[in-house]
């Protein structure tokens, strides 16, 4: 009996040691706290970016990925939040090494190649970009991806890559048949340069084909085509329907128009040019206008239309053109005092007078058919505006 109690004793004292040891090594209190500090690291971290803390955001859910590295999802919102602070290279390596696991479902897999694409694309790795996005073709994000190579490959002016990618899409993209309308005059615009007549009749076509031979755009690519190739009566019918269906691109015509041509040909510009000035003094052209009538008209002709214009749509733009003829127009006496006024007024005009981006609003002193800002194509009228940037009163 006495010796049944000693037995008894010893498995209870074994037992409790046993107990003790492995409460050394394991620390309840603190998988308990563990345990508890996750969800709540999660949800702290989901309040922060509903009010658009994103710094204290990424704080918490730094914290909860100390306590439980594993979900993928957390580090994919880590490294999203890391790049939107402009933190690439902390985004670059979580991306990679989650691209290194190899317990990834293939929808985490794809989510990770995406993540990364942007990542390159955002810190300006355009090659890995590209890479990363055609590893994304044919895939459940084939649009979204041939969408990113078109406006990579757009701002590297591959317009013949942007076409293969915009043609093999398996469904077409938004907007593509506007945008590859604007490839092919790109494209036809090339070879005009080269006086590869073939090669632009294709493209010239093929424009036409995607966005109608009735756009200014495709009329504006005719136009040249016909006058390089010296076919004055298309060139001529050409102009007559911009004039027709898109009189705010004359400004465009009549600078391709005397730029082609020998100063010695400009009379025979002249009556088309008086015709459209006198139908629609709103052109934005009327510093050349006045370069026709100076060399090969008349500058009281000139300077009668340009009296009229300030009467109907005056601004800075027609005043200058204006005043340039008046220097020529009054008695010496008066002529420098005269020449000062409108030299203010040139250098106003000069500094000022620009083309805006209907869709972002970025200025150009040059006319652009893509935005340079925010690479949308047709955003910019062809008429410049001039805004004053005075100081705002105190």
């Amino acid at each position: 009996m006495i010796w049944d109690q000693w037995w008894y004793a010893l498995l209870i004292g074994a037992l409790f040691f046993a107990l003790g040891w492995i409460a050394g090594r394991i620390d309840l209190r603190a998988v308990t706290r563990a345990a508890s500090q996750l969800p709540r690291a999660y949800l702290t971290g989901l309040n922060h970016l509903l009010h658009g803390r994103r710094d204290q955001a990424l704080e918490a859910l730094l914290a909860a990925a100390e306590l439980h590295p594993g979900p993928v999802e957390l580090q994919l919102a880590l490294a999203a939040l890391m790049r939107e602070r402009g933190e690439y290279e902390r985004a670059l390596a979580i991306h990679r090494a989650l691209a290194a696991r190899s317990d990834l479902t293939a929808q985490q897999r794809d989510e990770v190649i995406a993540e990364l694409a942007l990542d390159y694309h955002r810190a300006g790795f355009l090659d890995r970009a590209e890479a990363a996005y055609r590893q994304m073709l044919g895939g459940p994000r084939d649009g979204w991806a041939r969408a990113a190579l078109v406006a990579i490959l757009q701002t590297e002016r591959d317009w013949n890559q942007c076409l293969a990618l915009l043609q093999a899409a398996p469904e077409a993209l938004p907007h593509a048949q506007l945008l590859q309308m604007h490839l092919h005059c790109e494209l036809a615009q090339e070879a005009i340069s080269r006086e590869d007549w073939a090669t632009v009749a294709h493209h010239w076509r093929a424009a036409c084909a995607a966005g109608g031979s009735q756009t200014l755009r495709t009329l504006l690519v005719e136009g040249q085509w016909r006058l390089a190739t010296r076919d004055d009566a298309k060139v001529r019918s050409v102009w007559e329907r911009i004039e027709r269906l898109h009189p705010d691109g004359l400004a465009l015509v009549l600078d391709k128009w005397l730029s082609a041509l020998p100063v010695e040909q400009w009379p025979t510009v002249l009556p088309v040019v008086r015709r459209w000035f006198q139908r629609f003094p709103q052109i934005d052209a009327w510093a050349r206008y006045v370069d026709v009538e100076l060399q090969c008209g008349s500058a009281d002709e000139a300077f009668r239309r340009l009296q009229e214009a300030m009467r109907v749509s005056p601004d800075l733009m027609v005043l200058d053109a204006y005043l340039r003829l008046v220097v020529w127009m009054v008695p010496e006496g008066w002529r420098v005092e005269v020449d000062r006024v409108r030299s203010l007024v040139h250098g106003y005009v000069e500094r000022l007078a620009r083309y805006h981006c209907q869709k972002c609003g970025f200025k150009a002193k040059q006319y652009h058919w893509r935005c340079p800002a925010c690479g949308e194509w047709g955003t910019f009228p062809p008429r410049r505006t001039v805004a004053f940037e005075g100081r705002r009163a105190q």
